[in-house]
């Protein structure tokens, strides 16, 4: 019994977290009911509220798994890969998102950095964006200074983007420049 039990509980939790991918994709955050969000995972709104325990969880559960591309991404390159296209991989999966819907990408950083709850999913994000300034470290070869700037040019980017004085579809341009320059000064 607890077996079929369990199985049901993880498809649940699995359309849920789904359904929020799907509607995030597409709409914007402050837009999304969870109504919506119960109808696209097939369930009642009180039964969703088993599985999700909040809009911002979920949202940051959503974005989370961007920054965990990020990772991966930078970590499956060769070492002989230059300091400015890791960067750029690593960056990528970011500069996507935001280009694909910025108001997400930056309600995310919100309710991550800025956020009330204390859920498991905004403590997750928490350490993927220390792990993001790790690896910028390391890629710039233990220089947590150039990698703190490098962080703050994309996470000023991406407000930008959201604020509307740069484009989405200059972002990645904006990004790589902005890295070109940094990465010039600190090798002088």
């Amino acid at each position: 019994m607890t077996g079929k039990r369990e199985a049901k509980r993880r498809d649940k939790t699995e359309r849920v977290l789904n359904a929020a991918q799907e509607i995030f994709s597409t709409q914007a955050f402050d837009d999304v009911t969870t109504a919506q969000l119960a109808t696209r995972a097939g369930l009642t709104t009180g039964t969703f509220f088993r599985y999700a325990t909040s809009k911002s969880e979920l949202l940051i559960d959503t974005y989370s798994n961007v920054l965990e591309q990020c990772l991966a991404d930078s970590r499956d390159l060769p070492l002989s890969t230059t300091k400015r296209n890791h960067i750029l991989a690593l960056v990528g999966p970011i500069i996507t998102a935001t280009e694909r819907h910025s108001g997400n990408v930056t309600a995310f950083q919100r309710e991550v950095l800025f956020g009330t709850g204390q859920g498991p999913n905004r403590e997750r994000a928490i350490e993927l964006v220390k792990d993001i300034e790790r690896e910028l470290t390391r890629i710039v070869g233990g220089d947590r200074q150039l990698a703190h700037a490098l962080y703050a040019t994309l996470y000023m980017a991406i407000v930008r983007v959201a604020v509307g004085t740069l484009a989405s579809d200059r972002l990645l341009a904006d990004v790589s420049a902005k890295v070109d320059y940094l990465l010039a000064d600190s090798e002088e």
